[in-house]
């Protein structure tokens, strides 16, 4: 459904032809349209989504119907409203499609192992692993084709579970082709529980919604093509 829409902001009600260019022509450009007043999005059956300032939402006779995860989308002309569950909103390129996301999502625990002639390398590298083998069990919650999604997802992890939280251990053991060379033995847990798995996938989404400059940028070369 394509919303008929009405902006007002400050006691003003905005031409409906200028509303639309304001909310289609980029994710961020509806804001800076009314300069951080309220904004209201008036929809087809009288309900109203009302855009605060400080990118929470309300809402009047509102009639919304939400995903499987309490997410509401709205699509407008070129892009989508998403209003949250936090009841927070930003303007996306498209609704993602509907995804395996759980409502409160499972626990997660990955182990890595090295051993190596260098203490250092060898707990990195177990480390590393558990990191890797965690970011592995939660690709399935990925919902974008961005080449560098999984990259974001792991930078996510390692930033909600620090170095220090992880269970780490090692000690010395005997190796190598002889079977008697001096090797260390490193093995690294992480272990994360569902809320910090959900604030890691809230931390990706972040992670992969446009910035303003990009927003503002594919605007310019949208308005720039059309012109020609």
């Amino acid at each position: 459904m394509t919303p008929k829409i009405k902006i007002t902001a400050v006691g003003k009600v905005f031409a409906a032809a200028a509303v639309l260019a304001a909310l289609t022509a980029a994710p961020t450009l509806a804001d800076r349209q009314i300069s951080g007043a309220v904004t209201t999005i008036a929809l087809e059956d009288g309900s109203e989504v009302i855009l605060h300032p400080d990118s929470t939402w309300s809402y009047k006779n509102a009639t919304l119907a939400p995903d499987d995860n309490g997410e509401v989308y709205i699509p407008l002309k070129t892009n989508v409203l998403w209003l949250r569950s936090d009841y927070t909103y930003t303007f996306v390129k498209s609704q993602p499609p509907k995804s395996n996301r759980p409502k409160s999502y499972p626990p997660i625990e990955a182990v890595g192992t090295a051993t190596v002639p260098d203490v250092d390398i060898a707990t990195k590298t177990a480390r590393n692993q558990a990191y890797g083998k965690a970011a592995a069990g939660m690709e399935k919650y990925i919902m974008s084709k961005d080449k560098k999604a999984k990259d974001y997802l792991l930078a996510c992890i390692k930033d909600e579970v620090k170095e220090n939280e992880l269970e780490q251990a090692y000690n010395q053991v005997k190796g190598g082709k002889s079977g008697k060379d001096i090797l260390w033995k490193a093995d690294a847990k992480v272990s994360i529980p569902g809320y910090r798995v959900q604030r890691i996938i809230e931390c990706l989404d972040t992670q992969l919604a446009p910035s303003e400059e990009e927003a503002a940028a594919k605007a310019a070369e949208a308005a720039t093509k059309k012109k020609k």
